[in-house]
């Protein structure tokens, strides 16, 4: 995790400008539909792996009510920029401290650089700190169970693939309400939403 972090300080500027370019059409449509599914009033939202605060940006028309999460201290630079009124804070997923009654958890292309006992931790931490009926969003590479090493003009970043079957698996206590299927650019990504 620590070459994955430092790749994207390194060269935040660079990720932040691609971040920019690529699905938010898709994304706006996701965080819409999870907004709805909730039915709660400005929840409670905390975005994991909140990168460039480009959805950040997004979530904060729905709630005032928002933390966003990462890992990269550069990337977060940019997302305060970008959104000065939302709250962000500087953590890995193992490190960081959930608040309770939260009502909506996004988890966009991030939890892939996560291996699978620290996914299972996340579920559980989320779990413990979502409140009941509260919707839980993950997109992540679909493949067989794996660790990716990806060397680019970027850097070094570690990569797992994901079946759904086990994300279900390590979401234990949660129930599927939505499973769909997308490939952009070039990789097979799936959506998973989840209900407390």
């Amino acid at each position: 995790m620590i070459d994955t972090i430092a790749t994207y300080n390194k060269k935040s500027k660079e990720f932040a400008n691609k971040f920019n370019t690529i699905g938010t059409n898709l994304r706006n449509g996701e965080i819409k539909k999870v907004f709805e599914m909730a039915n709660i009033k400005n929840p409670l939202v905390v975005e994991l792996g909140c990168a460039n605060g480009r959805d950040s940006e997004e979530i904060m028309k729905y709630t005032n009510n928002f933390i966003g999460m990462d890992a990269s201290e550069e990337l977060l630079k940019i997302a305060r920029q970008r959104n000065p009124q939302a709250k962000f804070v500087l953590s890995t997923f193992d490190d960081f401290v959930f608040p309770e009654n939260i009502g909506i958890v996004f988890a966009f292309a991030c939890l892939l650089h996560a291996d699978k006992d620290s996914v299972k931790s996340v579920f559980k931490k989320v779990s413990d700190s979502m409140s009941k009926g509260g919707i839980f969003y993950i997109s992540l590479k679909l493949g067989e169970y794996q660790k990716v090493i990806q060397e680019d003009e970027f850097g070094v970043r570690v990569f797992y693939l994901y079946t759904p079957d086990l994300i279900k698996e390590l979401a234990e206590t949660f129930e599927v309400v939505n499973t769909e299927f997308y490939e952009f650019p070039g990789t097979k990504w799936f959506m998973m939403i989840f209900r407390k």
